[in-house]
C-alpha cells in the first residue's frame, strides 16, 4: 500500500473535478459517465499523468448513449472521483 503524498492528492483532486465537470460537458447520465470513463483510455491516461489537458479530450470523443436520466449532484461527483482516485492511488490500482 503506497501512502498518501502530495501527488495522490494532486491527482485525487483533479479527478473530482473532472467528474464534477461531467455534469456540463457530458450527455450521459451519471452513472454511465461513470462507467464509460472507467472503461476507457482516458482513466489509463490519468493514472499515467494526471494530465488535464488529454481529459478534458474525454468529453469531446463522444459517447455511446445519449442519455441524462439519472444526474448526481456536483457534490456527489466530485466525491466519488476523489474517492476512487484515492483508492486506486493507495491501492497501486489502475482506474480501468
Amino acid at each position: 500500500m503506497r501512502k498518501f503524498d502530495g501527488l495522490g492528492e494532486c491527482l485525487c483532486r483533479q479527478q473530482a473535478a473532472f467528474f464534477a465537470l461531467s455534469l456540463q460537458k457530458s450527455s450521459l447520465s451519471s452513472p454511465q459517465f461513470i462507467r464509460y470513463f472507467l472503461t476507457s483510455d482516458f482513466a489509463v491516461e490519468a493514472d499515467r499523468n494526471g494530465d488535464d489537458d488529454r481529459l478534458s479530450l474525454f468529453f469531446k470523443a463522444g459517447s455511446p448513449l445519449d442519455s441524462k436520466k439519472i444526474l448526481y449532484s456536483e457534490d456527489e461527483l466530485y466525491w466519488l472521483g476523489y474517492l476512487y482516485r484515492y483508492i486506486c492511488y493507495t491501492r497501486i490500482l489502475t482506474s480501468a
